[in-house]
């Protein structure tokens, strides 16, 4: 195996782009087999970062280029649309701007999106004995659990506590996503526990993300100071400050004996596991804007966008070809159908879309 090879495996670079090592049982076998390997894989993480800093350059200048020859052939009015300028800020510009945009542009599609209705409060609970809450598929949820802490379940979460919860624990079991706003008890801290990770805080406000069956899981701060336990790390502990999240990713299609190897790789190459948080030019944080009722994609993957859609719709988006996952898409939603934000997506990138109604709502994506 040669760095040419490496770097032209489509699974170990998508996997890249989404912050993650991904390895095709072939590639791991010829890392397993020759030590040396691993310092390929060393490089190639190292070398991504300009790599891919210039196909995505070419990519942006030929989608500009397709959306130049829309605008230019269309007679009616095209809709208001953001464009972010390589190396700037971003600003808004109408359609007459986009003819002289700079080649480097980025497409941000600007609209609205709704689910829960404005001003609503938080509906309190103080019953000893509730053991779950639950938001189904497309409906977001807000509660107040008996010693004042207020959670707002995404769709399809869901959180268990324990009968003494306030009294002897404070211990949340969560499946899904959730923004915690914490009551202060510095006597019984707030504990959320996942999958993958236990979230510590006493008085504080964060958000986890820890859907099953999902390659990832995710706990971002806003307020406060939490301390994040990664069970899968030899229970590591991560201090975050506000702004910070700190995310831990399955390794998907590799041995647990590449696992280490993989892990070592990404410390050697300062792959960070704590980052900040990703703030938009209308001042939303993206890890928390749902629940202002707000869907942000920044440089998402269609792929990722898809199991986005399924929660935020309740419905299940199926691809007829791998290679339109790899698509990526940066926008802003709010109250908006599932049709509309398909339809500006595709003014982005060439698509077809095919939405079947029924028990379960189904969205064939194809080319």
């Amino acid at each position: 195996m040669n760095l040419e090879d490496l770097l032209a495996d489509e699974t170990f670079v998508c996997g890249l782009r989404e912050g993650k090592i991904v390895l095709t049982p072939e590639i791991e076998k010829q890392l397993l087999q020759d030590p040396a390997n691993m310092e390929l894989l060393e490089t190639a993480l190292t070398l991504y970062p300009a790599i891919f800093k210039t196909v995505a350059q070419a990519d942006m200048e030929a989608e500009e280029n397709r959306l130049r020859s829309k605008i230019f052939n269309e007679q009616k009015d095209t809709p208001v649309l953001q464009m972010l300028g390589a190396g700037q800020h971003k600003k808004i510009i109408n359609h007459w701007a986009l003819k002289v945009a700079a080649a480097s542009a980025i497409l941000i599609l600007g609209c609205y999106f709704f689910l829960s209705k404005p001003g609503e409060k938080p509906q309190p609970n103080m019953a000893q004995n509730v053991k779950s809450f639950m938001a189904i598929d497309g409906e977001k949820k807000k509660l107040q659990l008996p010693d004042g802490t207020v959670v707002t379940l995404n769709s399809g979460s869901k959180i268990n506590i324990d009968k003494g919860y306030g009294i002897k624990n404070r211990d949340v079991d969560l499946s899904g996503e959730a923004f915690f706003d914490v009551m202060h008890n510095a006597e019984i801290p707030f504990i959320v526990h996942c999958s993958d990770m236990d979230v510590k805080a006493l008085g504080t406000a964060f958000n986890v993300q820890a859907y099953p069956g999902e390659d990832h899981t995710e706990a971002s701060l806003v307020r406060g100071k939490i301390e994040v336990t990664l069970l899968k790390d030899n229970n590591r502990k991560v201090i975050l400050h506000p702004d910070q999240k700190v995310e831990w990713r399955k390794l998907k299609g590799i041995s647990n004996q590449a696992v280490g190897k993989v892990r070592r790789a990404e410390k050697t190459v300062s792959m960070e596991l704590v980052k900040p948080l990703t703030k938009t030019i209308t001042g939303d944080t993206k890890e928390i804007a749902w629940t202002d009722s707000k869907l942000i994609f920044d440089d998402e993957s269609f792929g990722n966008i898809a199991v986005m859609l399924e929660h935020w719709y309740g419905v299940k988006v199926f691809f007829d070809s791998e290679s339109l996952k790899a698509y990526r898409f940066t926008a802003n939603f709010e109250k908006e159908k599932l049709d509309a934000v398909l339809n500006y997506l595709k003014e982005s990138k060439k698509f077809n879309y095919e939405i079947t109604y029924g028990n379960i709502t189904s969205v064939k994506i194809s080319k």
